[in-house]
């Protein structure tokens, strides 16, 4: 999700589930250890033009969490 293209669909399903005050955990397995840093960049910049701040990023070998909640 949010990989490719627009993720602008993907992102309204999401705030749509959101309970108030929830975070939403966003976990990926990219294909390659260098895939990681460029892959928590890209999300973490989906999120931030959505309104949303990254709170924690988990990362260990391939595996990404991104936790972000809404801002403000």
């Amino acid at each position: 999700m949010f990989l490719r293209g627009d993720p602008t669909r993907e992102m309204e399903v999401l705030e749509g589930c959101l309970a108030e005050g929830g975070a939403l955990h966003l976990v990926w397995q990219p294909f390659t250890e260098r895939d990681v840093t460029a892959t928590v960049e890209r999300q973490s910049a989906v999120l931030a033009d959505r309104g949303f701040a990254v709170a924690k990023v988990l990362a260990e070998d391939r595996l990404v969490c991104v936790v972000a909640a809404p801002a403000g």
